[in-house]
């Protein structure tokens, strides 16, 4: 695990934590509503973003592995352009 990985994880932690304890301690805080909340942004990374950033990667992996092919068969002089 390199250094930078380690800090980055100790951020994490930290971050959580201090939004555990600013929630906890905060007198007005609607728990039904954080819920709510956390809820929504659950079914929007899973039925929304995820499903387009994997489209998207198939799509560039298709066109990628696409532009590969042709530049390795140029390159030994098996193209046909």
């Amino acid at each position: 695990m390199t250094v930078v990985r380690r800090l980055l994880g100790v951020a994490g932690v930290l971050l959580i934590a201090y939004a555990t304890v600013g929630a906890l301690t905060d007198a007005d805080l609607n728990p039904i509503g954080v819920l709510v909340f956390l809820a929504a942004v659950l079914i929007l990374h899973d039925a929304v973003w995820m499903p387009a950033v994997l489209a998207v990667l198939a799509l560039l992996k298709t066109t990628v592995n696409r532009a590969g092919r042709k530049e390795w068969e140029r390159s030994r002089g098996r193209g046909h352009e």
